[in-house]
């Protein structure tokens, strides 16, 4: 269950920055997009604003009770892990800060699912954590050091890599050290 307070403090936020900065990479075949871990929706509104058709996940119950009924948009409450990923389906794959929450024993399995669901020329867009973050005494999640994201996308170009360490505050107002790889991908 993601927080109220984090669903309330994110609702009215504009989109993030990651997936604005990946929006020219994509070439809008289908115009489809899946926004994972898509909380508030505010990111799925956006998507939607630009003219995709967006299928948005979160396994939360209380992003279900709120999940808007917009035509264009489907909300899947589900893992990542028991979602199904069509082969080629979306033009643009964004994870704004969920994929560290797959865990270990999954992460693989997701990541490649995400992959084959890109055609050529599709746009991945997220975040992953690094060993140092603040939550890497959690072992239900996944964090990777760089030389791991970057295995990650052998069979992208990458258009943007960015590790960063800072202390900044989280949604919900408290102090975290973030350890953070910020990626956007071309599937080759």
């Amino acid at each position: 269950m993601i927080s109220d307070t984090f669903l309330k403090s994110t609702k009215n936020k504009p989109p993030s920055k990651l997936l604005v900065e990946a929006l020219p990479f994509v070439s809008h075949k289908t115009g489809r997009a899946l926004d994972l871990g898509c909380g508030a929706f505010k990111d799925s509104m956006f998507l939607l604003e630009k003219g995709f058709v967006v299928d948005a996940v979160d396994n939360a119950e209380n992003v279900a009770a709120m999940a808007p009924q917009q035509e264009g948009l489907t909300f899947y409450q589900q893992s990542f892990d028991e979602f199904t990923f069509n082969e080629g389906q979306y033009d643009l794959v964004n994870a704004q800060f969920s994929l560290p929450f797959t865990t270990p024993d999954t992460f693989t399995e997701v990541w490649g699912k995400i992959v084959s669901s890109l055609p050529s020329g599709g746009v991945f867009a997220g975040q992953f954590f690094g060993p140092e973050d603040g939550f890497s005494d959690r072992p239900e999640m996944t964090f990777l050091d760089r030389t791991e994201v970057e295995n990650l996308f052998t069979s992208f170009t990458v258009r943007t890599f960015v590790e960063s360490k800072r202390i900044s505050k989280t949604a919900t107002g408290y102090d975290k050290f973030w350890h953070i790889f910020d990626v956007i991908g071309v599937k080759v």
